[in-house]
């Protein structure tokens, strides 16, 4: 999903973060939320460099 849609995968971990942070993802586990973190600052670089 990275190299074929980097724009949706960005907004599926934005949409996961706001659950959280909504209240809406109970008990998440931290390490997949760091996970889920450097996925979205990986993606923000690559798509800056587009």
């Amino acid at each position: 999903m990275r190299t074929s849609n980097p724009w949706a995968l960005r907004g599926i971990v934005e949409k996961l973060h706001e659950a959280r942070d909504r209240g809406l993802w109970a008990g998440p586990d931290p390490d997949l939320l760091a996970a889920l973190q450097q996925v979205y600052l990986d993606l923000e670089g690559d798509l800056e460099d587009r």
